[in-house]
């Protein structure tokens, strides 16, 4: 069964210089062990950062080993730096070497993920459908509130069940998570629980109006032909989290999930 996991580092006041980010709470940038015949792909790359600079992606295994993979990092945005669908495949056991260079002031926290498609690994699956699915067993749209408090250090924080502000779902339901609509730019939110083996599943915050944040994983789906859009049991949603990856400017924000409810 195929899972998805979103990794993230973050290093403080970079600079020109490229520096190697340091893994969040939770996260390796080694490849999990899997199967040899199954594959594993680099879905995208994201950033973020106080000032211009570059990201970059190598490690052993890549086609070039040197200066495999480089975008620029915007100001200020996070954003999908590069897509890669399902050309970039990535190496059970490689070590990834991550860096970012920007903002040499002090105290400016630089954080950029990856996310990863895992074709199968041994003892973890997540419950993902395709668009199709959606379509075919939707029966309505069902937003759940969020409001969250990052922490001040970078990393991820502000956890808290997705109900902890408005617990309305239905008992024994199944949900879909379309995306959601934060109410301003706050890094990159991210959710997990038992319908994703606890690996984080995240999408950036683009503010108001993003359609890329909206219906993300829709989008994502789409793009790649893969099933990723994630489904949850309303009875676990005490077990269903979501906290975000920010930096040193600790902002309140309120987030709307935006579910599909579905009939089997």
């Amino acid at each position: 069964m195929p899972i998805v996991e979103f990794i993230a580092g973050q290093t403080t006041a970079p600079g020109a210089t490229l520096t190697t980010l340091v893994p969040c709470a939770g996260n390796s940038f080694q490849i999990r062990h899997a199967p040899v015949d199954s594959n594993i792909y680099l879905l995208w790359m994201i950033s973020f950062n106080r000032n211009p600079g570059r990201t970059r992606l190598s490690s052993p295994l890549l086609v070039d080993n040197v200066n495999p993979i480089n975008f620029i990092s915007p100001v200020t945005d996070a954003q999908y730096g590069v897509h890669f669908d399902k050309l970039q495949k990535l190496y059970s056991g490689d070590q990834l070497i991550f860096q970012l260079s920007g903002s040499a002031v002090a105290g400016d926290i630089a954080t950029g993920g990856l996310n990863i498609y895992y074709e199968s690994l041994s003892n973890d699956s997540a419950n993902l459908i395709s668009p199709d699915e959606l379509r075919d067993k939707c029966v309505g749209i069902k937003t759940v509130r969020c409001d969250i408090t990052p922490g001040a250090t970078g990393n991820y924080s502000g956890a808290q069940s997705i109900i902890a502000t408005e617990n309305l779902l239905k008992a024994g339901k199944r949900y879909a998570v379309l995306g959601w609509s934060p109410s301003i730019f706050a890094g990159i939110t991210r959710i997990y629980g038992p319908f994703s083996s606890n690996f984080g599943m995240a999408l950036p915050n683009m503010g108001l109006g993003n359609s890329s944040c909206h219906d993300g994983f829709i989008e994502e789906s789409k793009r790649t032909g893969l099933d990723l859009i994630p489904v949850f049991n309303s009875d676990d949603r005490f077990n269903t989290f979501i906290d975000v990856l920010g930096d040193e400017d600790s902002v309140a924000f309120t987030c709307e999930l935006m579910l599909g409810e579905l009939v089997d």
